[in-house]
C-alpha cells in the first residue's frame, strides 16, 4: 500500500510541474506582448509629434514667405549656414540646447528662380541609447539632406515666388526686343 501512495504522489507532483510550466511559458508570452505594446506606442509618439513639429516648421516657413531667417527667429532654432537651421528636442519634445537633445530637426532650403523648397527632417539621435549609460553626449546628428535609418519623418515643403508686374513687364520686352 506504500508503494501505491508514493505513485500518487509522483503523478501529482508531475502534473503540478506542468502546470507550473504552462503557466510561466503563458506569462512569457504576456510580457513579450506587453513590452512590444510599450514600444509600439512609444514609435507611434514620436511618429506624431515629428509631424506635428515638422507642420510647424512648414507653417512657420510658409507665413514668413520663405524667409529662412525669420523662420528660425520665430522658432528660436540655430542658424547652421545661410540655407539651413536646426532645432533640438529632448526626449520629452521640449526644445533644448544641441547638447541635451535626443531629437533634432533639420531644415534646408533650395531656392530656383521661382520655387524655394525647404527640405524638412526629423531625426533620431543615433548614439542617444549608447551615451545613455556613459554620460558624455557630443553631436552626433547628421544634418545633411541624405536620408538615414536615423530619420523619423521627413517634409519638403515648396513656395512658389510670384511674378510680380514689373517682372512680366521686363521679360515681355525682352522677349519683343529679341
Amino acid at each position: 500500500m506504500n508503494t501505491r501512495t508514493t505513485s500518487k504522489s509522483a503523478l501529482f507532483l508531475m502534473e503540478l510541474i506542468l502546470a507550473i510550466f504552462f503557466f510561466s511559458l503563458a506569462s512569457a508570452v504576456c510580457i513579450q506582448l506587453f513590452v512590444k505594446a510599450h514600444i509600439l506606442g512609444n514609435d507611434t509618439t514620436n511618429k506624431s509629434r515629428s509631424v506635428m513639429w515638422a507642420q510647424n516648421i512648414a507653417e512657420s516657413y510658409l507665413g514668413n514667405d520663405g524667409d529662412l531667417n525669420a523662420t528660425a527667429v520665430t522658432l528660436d532654432a540655430t542658424l547652421d549656414s545661410p540655407n539651413s537651421f536646426s532645432l533640438y528636442f529632448d526626449k520629452d519634445w521640449n526644445c533644448v540646447s544641441e547638447s541635451q537633445s535626443v531629437y533634432a530637426a533639420s531644415v534646408e532650403v533650395t531656392a530656383d528662380a521661382r520655387l524655394n523648397t525647404a527640405y524638412i527632417t526629423i531625426l533620431r539621435n543615433p548614439m542617444d541609447d549608447v551615451t545613455a549609460n556613459s554620460g558624455s553626449k557630443t553631436n552626433h546628428f547628421s544634418t545633411d539632406s541624405t536620408p538615414s535609418n536615423d530619420s523619423i519623418y521627413e517634409l519638403n515643403v515648396s513656395l512658389h515666388i510670384p511674378m510680380h508686374a514689373r517682372d512680366v513687364a521686363s521679360s515681355a520686352i525682352s522677349e519683343m526686343e529679341n
